[in-house]
């Protein structure tokens, strides 16, 4: 309802409704806001974010993969492409396996971003059962991420 209304204040005010909320719920609604092409609304739900804090952000996502709304998929991805830790990865790993090839490019994004070599074994795993489209972008980050491998001396 609010938060996609055509008019800027009344979605940003939603916004900072959810913020103010201060529930863990409130989380996944606002990540989407984060890729919005209007400043204004991306910042706001960025400060949103931030105030809730990595914890309840990593509490909200906890069934982040069997959520049914894809664009909320989406923007969960984006928002763990920028943070680290065993529960990121590990969700990101099980996103590898999403039903929608957009949220699984998405993930391989995600996981190139990071510049992260813990993903390599998910990735080869995931590259020999993938259909094309996915082996192309899979190839890529493997390739990448290689490169990010401390070399024992």
């Amino acid at each position: 309802g609010l938060l996609y209304n055509e008019d800027q204040r009344v979605t940003l005010a939603a916004i900072q409704g959810l913020e103010n909320s201060k529930k863990v719920v409130s989380i996944l609604h606002l990540c989407p806001f984060l890729k919005s092409e209007v400043p204004l609304l991306a910042q706001a739900a960025r400060t949103a974010l931030n105030n809730f804090g990595a914890v309840k952000i990593m509490q909200a996502f906890h069934n982040l993969p069997q959520h049914s709304d894809e664009r909320i998929r989406s923007a969960g991805v984006f928002v763990m492409s920028r943070m680290k830790g065993a529960q990121v990865e590990e969700l990101l790993k099980q996103m590898l396996n999403d039903d929608s090839l957009d949220i699984r490019c998405d993930v391989i994004l995600a996981m190139s971003y990071q510049k992260n070599p813990v993903y390599l074994d998910a990735l080869r795993e995931f590259f020999r059962i993938a259909t094309d489209r996915d082996k192309t972008l899979a190839r890529k980050a493997i390739v990448y991420l290689q490169g990010f491998v401390t070399r024992k001396k």
